[in-house]
């Protein structure tokens, strides 16, 4: 029960932490020399992790539905698994509802910017806590799961 409410409460806010963290940074203006002898010094800040160690990764199994091999896949597979215990990937193209069985939370996610609804069905009983990102997965939400949304 209290790993339920823990998924859907994450499905709330990753979203936001997925689009905060990747976002645009702006970058920090380097040290200019005094002289034309003195080298440039870059100063970079990372950005500090929700967890410092790999033992307090969140207790959640994530499924990332997207395009197969695609760069996005693997860039989100590995922020994901950063910070969640589990993370799996499938192809959004052969998606079946089976195969969110063990996850605590789903993400649809296909890449580009097209006017089409995600390529995926789920049956009327559908309960798992799920993120749709991009204009494919506002299209899929409302047109086809007849849910009423706004756009982040």
């Amino acid at each position: 029960m209290k790993k339920s409410r823990i998924a859907q409460r994450l499905a709330l806010i990753l979203p936001v932490a997925i689009f905060m963290g990747t976002g645009c940074k702006k970058k920090e203006p380097s040290a200019q020399p005094e002289s034309p002898s003195e080298p440039v010094v870059s100063v970079a800040k990372s950005p500090r992790p929700f967890h410092e160690s790999s033992s307090e990764k969140m207790p959640l199994t994530i499924l990332y539905v997207g395009m197969a091999d695609s760069e996005r896949l693997k860039g989100f597979k590995e922020l994901l698994e950063s910070y969640f215990q589990a993370v799996k990937t499938t192809n959004i193209t052969a998606f079946k509802e089976e195969q969110a069985q063990d996850a605590d939370v789903v993400i649809f996610d296909k890449d580009g910017v097209e006017w089409k609804t995600l390529p995926i069905r789920v049956s009327s009983e559908w309960s798992k806590p799920t993120i749709s990102m991009g204009v494919p997965g506002a299209f899929w939400c409302g047109r086809i799961m007849n849910l009423k949304l706004g756009y982040m």
